[in-house]
């Protein structure tokens, strides 16, 4: 019987055991995990559906002020807003065809625009309606994700890496608040070049112009983002913070 320490993100490490479920070798969950899933079922008498659904969300990261973002519920009142949306809607509709083709959707422009709203609306609504499960983080989040296996003998860089590679959807956020260093720029190109190696569709989200953006990022990373025919919202209205 194989045996290996696991380190659950709610609660620590545990001792995951390998057995074969259904002709499938596979690895014991965070027995915590799985207790609090049977108190909350027994308590709440939800769903095996609705717990998967619960679990899917957990596991994207949204934060609290964002949780109730949807894209029926993003105020479009001018011309730029009713844009903005009209091609978020078109990006979540078509998403079928995005899984295919790895394409990325950018937001650019000033503070409060309502940027993050709806590109975690895409992903909130595609994981209710099952069609995916995905990721928020922000970049700086993500970097500081992938240095901590440095001192981690159970993880490595490249398990990180594939956390952010392989979610069907990763919503990148605050691109451009870091230093910008050639180190930070490799651990980018690393993940956006992993998602584009395995179609994997991404947006970013950045105060940034798209020139900035090119900059900090690199040339190399926007360039996989671009060949996959990946959209641009410029969102340079007045700020909802400031009303």
């Amino acid at each position: 019987m194989n045996k290996k320490t696991v380190k659950c993100e709610f609660h620590g490490e545990y001792e995951s055991v390998e057995s074969l479920l259904f002709g499938k070798l596979t690895w014991s969950r965070c027995p915590k995990c799985v207790d609090e899933f049977e108190d909350k079922y027994k308590a709440e008498e939800i769903t095996p559906e609705e717990e998967i659904l619960n679990s899917t969300l957990k596991s994207a990261k949204i934060p609290e002020r964002f949780k109730l973002c949807t894209l029926a519920n993003y105020k479009a009142e001018n011309k730029g807003q009713k844009k903005a949306l009209e091609i978020s809607k078109k990006y979540y509709n078509n998403f079928e065809n995005i899984k295919k083709s790895g394409s990325s959707l950018f937001y650019c422009g000033s503070y409060g625009t309502g940027k993050t709203h709806l590109a975690i609306a895409i992903l909130a609504d595609l994981i209710h309606t099952g069609k995916v499960s995905g990721m928020y983080t922000t970049t700086m989040r993500m970097l500081r994700d992938i240095r901590r296996s440095y001192n981690d003998k159970n993880l490595s860089e490249q398990d990180i890496i594939d956390k952010y590679v392989r979610c069907d959807l990763l919503v990148l956020d605050e691109i451009g608040v870091q230093m910008g260093t050639e180190a930070e720029k490799l651990l980018i190109y690393e993940v956006i070049n992993g998602r584009y190696e395995n179609y994997g569709p991404t947006i970013l989200i950045s105060n940034l112009s798209y020139e900035e953006m090119k900059q900090y990022m690199g040339a190399r990373s926007i360039d996989r983002l671009k060949s996959k025919d990946g959209f641009m919202i410029v969102m340079d209205w007045e700020s909802y913070r400031n009303k």
